[in-house]
């Protein structure tokens, strides 16, 4: 029977001592050598999969014990009135009694030598008051009988890699094919379900679990867990919550440098999904877009639905010794490439167009002139015809996976298994990944499914989550080096999940403090208190001048009408006032002043912003500023710290907005790097702030060439001081690096808002 290779590691945040991170409460489950199941009847499927289970993945007959006073046989079985008697040392015990029987059965179950328990009962946490002292008396029982748990409301797990199986739940319909694909899930329906498609498609199965509600066992120990185990390959994940964000991204970061890939579907995006989660196992939800930013920053595959989420398990079951390319797709009708042309546009799946030379090969081998050649279209031409324009299109090294859809019977018919077999064979010849598609979901018959896995080759159902799978495959693999070359830091991430307290807006003054800490050159700019010090300001300064509402109770100034621009002359400056105050009053916000600021000239303006996820810590916000925040695309959300790499990846991610639009083309290179330098320096510096700062606005940010902006003597795109209200912020004005094409300067900026928590 193989074992998983576990060592030893360090974490925080266990509830369970013997869970600590070395994966010895899970190998307690996957190397159980007895199994009694205690609370078993005839009554419900629970028992019934549980011994059938253990007799598909070849565990001993004789080592399956059936646990109830009320029956003396049960399925056919000798069933016990009790664990006395019973030799259950290295065993297992499934609880499928009702909750209140849970810590009585336990406790048998621990005086006859068992080591770890399965609990499937609800009405625990997430029940009230009543369950989450049961599910607290649990736990205690468990830890004080050195008992590793699986559950409470778990289904269990099955682990055909390791010939075990307590699974309860009635989706596998037939044995599931071993292999290295470990899914790991805090949703027993959800598995469920997963579990009845992997054993119809033949998706090789190594371990597959669901924590419940993680009383014991938590997904982050299943992660490090299969991080470890030498005959995981693939990781599947759904995630609804978890407990230890630092450690849970240590663990995803690991896997992806040892090359596996983490397919994660997470619920939790929705106000509706992340009330469920609370109701459903008393947790916080971690989905929303700091998590989904977490999660690639760890190199993990997001996906959207259960079909993208299964066909991207799929090829990267087989994608162990992909290297490089992009998809070529061959099938044979002319519909299938105009739909597959315009599915692969939608999903943002490039297919390499082939050189004119091998397109004019493609064409004369089918006589096709006007052919795309990807996707290629060998619809009416003959099975040698078909093999020649394959290999030719696999002659292009542009092109890494090779995905067809030829004849598909329900059945395969000898030429259909023959014309499938020779395809496989030519793609892996020239050293590409082979693919078999299908339309849509169709009635195919097991056989298929059963060919496909002797051909070791992935069967995706349907053209669009196919492509999506391809896509994420693909994206994957590219950034897989990078990730080894440079892993992700994560060093400000939370041991726990909690929300952030409520929070108070401050002045300008210790605002631009705060924002001078962040090496942020702020616009020279004055506070006043009417419109005779507005005027004598702005005087100051010189025209033309921004006038804005100060209000220590208005965070988005330009929403409430606050904030008025480019304005020249002692009546204009009163008037702009007038209208400030009228605009606050309206807004129900304290009118305190004003701040005269210096209109800067026409830049990129971007902005940028730092708040407190329950999950993720601090975060950063950054987009096109200005109006474009309401209006334009969707800021990028930023898990500090930034490395080089994540730096310019995400200065590439702004500039494809838009950002530098209108920004002569000479100059392009100096924003570039000096945009790359504001934000490498703003994440690491926002992870340096006070505890008591919660969320910083600024907007907007505004990078100039220094060659253009009177005054300001910096260059580069960070500062370590900055001209605020009325003085001079200790560390003055620092020069930065001079970069190909000129120098940029962070002129900037409006802060909208600086939050620091309540005293």
């Amino acid at each position: 029977m193989t074992r998983p290779d576990g060592g030893p590691a360090t974490a925080t945040g266990d509830r369970q001592p013997s869970s600590r991170g070395s994966g010895a409460a899970l190998r307690r489950f996957v190397e159980a050598r007895q199994v009694a199941v205690f609370g078993a009847n005839e009554r419900r499927h629970h028992t019934r999969m549980v011994v059938e289970g253990a007799r598909a993945v070849g565990f001993p007959a004789e080592s399956v014990h059936l646990i109830n006073p009320r029956f003396d046989t049960v399925l056919g079985l000798r069933c016990h009135p009790d664990a006395t008697g019973l030799d259950l040392r290295d065993g297992v015990a499934v609880i499928v009694s009702a909750a209140n029987s849970v810590v009585p059965a336990i406790e048998q179950a621990a005086a006859a030598g068992c080591r770890a328990a399965v609990v499937l009962a609800e009405g625990f946490a997430g029940r009230g008051e009543h369950g989450e002292a049961l599910e607290q008396q649990l736990r205690q029982t468990a830890r004080r009988l050195d008992i590793a748990l699986l559950g409470p409301n778990t289904l269990g797990l099955t682990a055909p890699g390791f010939q075990v199986s307590l699974w309860t739940g009635d989706g596998i319909r037939r044995p599931l094919r071993p292999g290295a694909v470990s899914l790991l899930f805090q949703s027993s329906g959800m598995l469920n379900v997963v579990l009845s498609v992997a054993s119809h498609w033949r998706l090789g199965v190594r371990l597959a679990l669901s924590v419940g509600n993680e009383g014991g066992v938590e997904l982050v120990e299943a992660l490090e867990f299969a991080g470890r185990d030498e005959g995981t390959r693939t990781v599947g994940v759904y995630c609804e919550a978890i407990h230890d964000p630092h450690r849970v991204a240590r663990a995803l970061a690991a896997l992806a440098a040892v090359g596996k890939p983490v397919v994660m579907l997470s619920s939790g995006r929705s106000d509706r999904s992340r009330r469920n989660a609370l109701a459903h196992a008393g947790r916080l939800a971690s989905g929303g877009r700091s998590w989904e930013a977490l999660c690639r920053k760890a190199g993990v595959i997001l996906v959207g639905d259960l079909d993208e989420f299964l066909e991207t398990l799929f090829i990267a079951e087989y994608g162990e010794h992909f290297r490089h390319g992009g998809a070529g797709l061959v099938t044979v009708s002319g519909g299938d490439v105009g739909l597959l042309s315009d599915l692969a546009a939608e999903v943002g799946l490039d297919l390499p167009v082939p050189g004119e030379a091998l397109r004019a090969k493609i064409a004369e081998e089918l006589g096709a002139p006007d052919t795309v050649g990807n996707p290629l279209d060998c619809g009416g031409f003959t099975r040698t015809t078909i093999v020649r324009s394959t290999e030719l299109l696999c002659g292009d090294d542009a092109v890494g996976i090779v995905a067809f859809r030829c004849m598909q019977p329900p059945v395969p018919t000898e030429a259909a298994t023959t014309l499938y077999t020779e395809l496989v064979d030519i793609v892996r010849r020239h050293g590409k990944l082979p693919v078999l598609m299908s339309r849509t979901i169709e009635p195919l018959d097991a056989s298929w499914f059963e060919l496909c896995a002797r051909l070791r080759v992935p069967l995706l159902m349907s053209y669009r989550p196919a492509l999506l799978a391809i896509r994420n495959f693909l994206a994957w693999s590219a950034g897989r080096e990078r990730l080894v070359a440079e892993p992700p830091e994560f060093g400000a991430l939370p041991t726990a999940v909690e929300a952030p307290p409520p929070g108070r807006l401050v002045g300008l003054a210790d605002a631009t403090s705060v924002v001078a800490g962040l090496g942020i050159d702020y616009v020279a700019s004055r506070t006043c208190a009417g419109e005779d010090d507005a005027v004598d300001a702005a005087e100051a300064i010189g025209y033309p001048v921004a006038v804005k509402g100060a209000s220590s109770t208005l965070a988005h100034k330009s929403r409430a009408g606050a904030v008025y621009l480019d304005v020249r002359g002692g009546d204009a400056i009163r008037e702009a006032c007038r209208g400030i105050a009228r605009s606050m009053l309206a807004a129900g916000a304290a009118v305190e002043g004003f701040e005269i600021q210096r209109m800067l000239p026409a830049g990129p303006q971007l902005v940028l912003g730092m708040s407190v996820d329950p999950v993720c810590g601090r975060v950063v916000l950054a987009g096109r500023g200005g109006v474009d925040v309401e209006y334009g695309a969707p800021p990028l959300i930023l898990i500090p710290p930034l490395g080089p790499r994540e730096a310019r990846e995400a200065t590439e991610a702004l500039v494809a907005t838009g950002l530098l639009a209108g920004v002569p083309e000479a100059d392009e290179p100096a924003y570039r790097a000096g945009l790359t330098e504001l934000l490498a320096g703003f994440c690491r510096r926002v992870l340096d702030l006070p505890e008591t700062v919660t969320q910083i606005d600024i907007n907007p940010l505004i990078l100039a060439s220094a060659a253009t902006v009177s005054g300001v003597s910096v260059s580069g795109a960070t500062v370590s001081g900055a001209s605020g209200s009325g003085g001079t912020v200790a560390g003055g004005t620092v020069s930065g690096s001079s970069v190909a094409g000129g120098t940029v300067s962070v002129d900037a900026v409006a802060v909208d808002a600086v939050v620091v928590r309540t005293p």
